[in-house]
Order: C-alpha cells, then sequence, then structure tokens
C-alpha cells in the first residue's frame, strides 16, 4: 500500500498524477498478492513488451524479476537508458547474479533504484515499490521548468531562501514568507499559522495578520494539513465537510478558492500551515502556484523548526529559572534575562557559582565589613603611635 500521505496528496492536489504503472517482468511472485493504491500493476509478456510500454506509458517503477538472468536486465536497461526518459522509472533488479557491479553505470545514472540478488519476501518487495513508486512521483511533479521559463519568479524564490535564515523570531520570517508570496501569486488573503502540538492549536504568526487569536487544530481544514502534513487544493471551499469558516477562510470570501501548504519539519511533522484564499470569481489556483508554494515551504521549513526549538528551550530554561525544581537556581534570572534578549548566544552555556561560594557570600561580606570597622577605630591610635615614632 502506498503511504496514506501520498494517495491523498495525488487525490486533492492539482498537480500530474503520472506516472501510474507499476511494470513487471519475470517476477516468479503473482502479481495479484502485491497491492499499491493509485497504481496500476502491468506484467509485460517479454523484453520487447516492455520496452514499448516504457517508450510510451507513464511507468513510475520497473522490477525485473528472478527469471530473468543479469544479462538481459542489462539489455532491457541499456535499451531503455538509450530512450533518454525524462523522468526515468524507478527500476528494482532481483536478478544481478552475483555481479552488482555490471549494473553500477546505470546506478550512477540514477536508472536504478535497488538492487538484490534473489526474490524478496512479499512484504519486503510491497514496502520497496512503495517507496520507489512514491519516490518516481514526487520527482515528476517537482519539474522545475515553469521557473526556468520564469525568471523573476526564480530570482525572488532564491532571494527569499537567501533573506529567511536571517530572521531570528516566527514573526519576522512568516511576514517575509507571506509578503514574498503575495508578490509572486495572486491572493485575496494569505496567511501562515504556526502548529503548536502541546496546547493543539493554530496559531497566525505573520504581523500583518492582525489577529493573535489562536484556533483549534481539531477542525477545519487548516487543521486537516496540520494534522497530516497533506496540501489541499480546492476550487469551491465551502462545500467540503471539513471547512470551518473561523480558522480557513475569516475573512468570509463567499464559496472561494482555498489552497493550505504545510511547512514540514524534520522529524516529518508539519510546524506551520500556509493558507491562501481567492475569491470564487477569480481564476482557481494553478498547478504553477501549488508547486510555487510547495517549493518555498520546502525552503521556510529550516528556519522555522530552528526558530521553535530555540524557543522551547527558552521556554525550558525559564521555566527552570523561576520553578520548584532543585535546578531552578542554577539559572539566574539575570543570564536569563540577557540570554533570552541575546539571539546569537544560542548554544552558549550559562555558568553558575557553586552552592558552597554562593551560601558563604553573606559571611565574606560580614567578615569585609567587620575589618573596615575595626580599621576605622584603630586609625587614631595609628596615627599617635606614627607620630611619636616620628
Amino acid at each position: 500500500m502506498l503511504p496514506g500521505n501520498l494517495q491523498a496528496s495525488m487525490m486533492e492536489s492539482k498537480l500530474p498524477l503520472r506516472p501510474s504503472l507499476i511494470l513487471i517482468l519475470g517476477l516468479t511472485q503473482p502479481v495479484g498478492t502485491i497491492g499499491f493504491d493509485g497504481f496500476q500493476i502491468v506484467a509485460a509478456e517479454n523484453a520487447n513488451d516492455a520496452l514499448h510500454r516504457l517508450a510510451n506509458d507513464d511507468v513510475a517503477v520497473l522490477i525485473l524479476g528472478t527469471r530473468l538472468s543479469a544479462k538481459e536486465a542489462l539489455g532491457i536497461l541499456a535499451t531503455y537508458a538509450g530512450q533518454s526518459p525524462a523522468t526515468p522509472a524507478a527500476t528494482i533488479i532481483l536478478s544481478v547474479d552475483g555481479q552488482p557491479e555490471l549494473f553500477q553505470k546505470f546506478v550512477d545514472d540514477g536508472l536504478i533504484f535497488y538492487l538484490v540478488n534473489g526474490e524478496l519476501a512479499r512484504e519486503q518487495l510491497g514496502s520497496l515499490v512503495a517507496k520507489a513508486a512514491g519516490r518516481s512521483l514526487i520527482k515528476s511533479n517537482r519539474k522545475l521548468t515553469f521557473l526556468s521559463e520564469n525568471a523573476p519568479s526564480a530570482d525572488r524564490l532564491l532571494d527569499f531562501c537567501v533573506r529567511l535564515p536571517m530572521q531570528s523570531d516566527l514573526a519576522s520570517a512568516s511576514e517575509l514568507l507571506v509578503n514574498t508570496i503575495s508578490e509572486l501569486i495572486e491572493v485575496a488573503h494569505l496567511r501562515c499559522l504556526v502548529y503548536d502540538p502541546e496546547n493543539e492549536t493554530l496559531t497566525p504568526a505573520n504581523v500583518g495578520d492582525g489577529s493573535e487569536e489562536s484556533y483549534s487544530a481539531a477542525s477545519g481544514l487548516t487543521a486537516f494539513v496540520a494534522r497530516t502534513g497533506e496540501p489541499l487544493a480546492l476550487d469551491r471551499v465551502r462545500e467540503d465537510a471539513r471547512y470551518d469558516g473561523d480558522i480557513d477562510n475569516p475573512w468570509e470570501t463567499g464559496n472561494a478558492h482555498f489552497l493550505a501548504q504545510p511547512i514540514v519539519g524534520p522529524d516529518g511533522l508539519p510546524v506551520a500551515v500556509i493558507t491562501a484564499v481567492r475569491s470564487g470569481d477569480s481564476t482557481p489556483f494553478s498547478s504553477e502556484d501549488l508547486q510555487l508554494i510547495e517549493f518555498m515551504a520546502e525552503c521556510a521549513a529550516p528556519t522555522f523548526s530552528q526558530i521553535l526549538l530555540q524557543n522551547r528551550m527558552q521556554a525550558l530554561l525559564t521555566q527552570r529559572s523561576t520553578g520548584s525544581d532543585a535546578n531552578s537556581t542554577v539559572f539566574r534570572p539575570e543570564a536569563m534575562e540577557h540570554h533570552i534578549r541575546k539571539w546569537d548566544q544560542q548554544g552558549d552555556v550559562l555558568k553558575a557559582l557553586p552552592l558552597w561560594l554562593r551560601e558563604s557570600y553573606w559571611i565574606v561580606l560580614a567578615l569585609c565589613l567587620a575589618g573596615i570597622f575595626a580599621l576605622a577605630l584603630l586609625t587614631p591610635g595609628l596615627r599617635t603611635f606614627f607620630g611619636k615614632v616620628n
């Protein structure tokens, strides 16, 4: 089975759904025992049939089974490579005959997804094909052709990727993200909402949004994207059962065109969601619009993740400095305030005096005061003594 997010993105995204075939040749295992939602499995009759389908059909994955010899598999790959496919199928070879080095050229060329010397178990093959199909689909949908034909958009996207890491807080990072998208894509309303998995809320982060209200992550299309990490593009948003006007369209833009793109963190979970709304009378979002926002979300992910991690660490340190924890006294409030104000101090170690030295502070202070007092009392006598000596 393909991952759920891949299946859903194929159904609800306006990106191309091709390639869509899994082509099998020489597999001893019955084809019917393997299922992959969203892809059609086709068994080629022979090598010529396989090459014909590779040349004329949209093939995502090519599986060459153990019924083929390594020489036969090499011949098919060589002929297929000569076709110079724009998006090569991810090829899985199960018949290397103990000579994987023979296939090294095709591995280097990116034609082979995986090599194995023998038949795989059903579960292993299913998992491997699912990943290969998913990768092939993503590669097919992530072509940069429209950027190469649109120099201003490419330059603006590059500028955004350079400037975003310079931002030190979510408000400025989100504002830069929203402003850049607004310059590249026609939208009526646009915002970025940060997902808080601890409180289960979504909060607008961009300064220009004008709202500090947090929304529940339990309802609405925006919440659906935050929960699943699946992008959405809908033309008549009010007709969707998941629609919640409070979070999805607080501007009440009628039955509008709606787009939501997750910003995914390093753990694969969404950290924020970009939402865009167009009037229902406007043109729907195009596949180029979707791809551009996807690229920008991918560029924004590292910066958003870093800032959120910093915020969590600052909150933890502040809690420890003011809490009842046994170690809370280690973090002095003055040091914490200085550390929080200085973003460039991230990673520095906050040092504290040992416990015995902190407790002896008052003793040392009392001894110093006593010494000063004694010296003041003895000063007249010392002057008299030294005067007699002179």
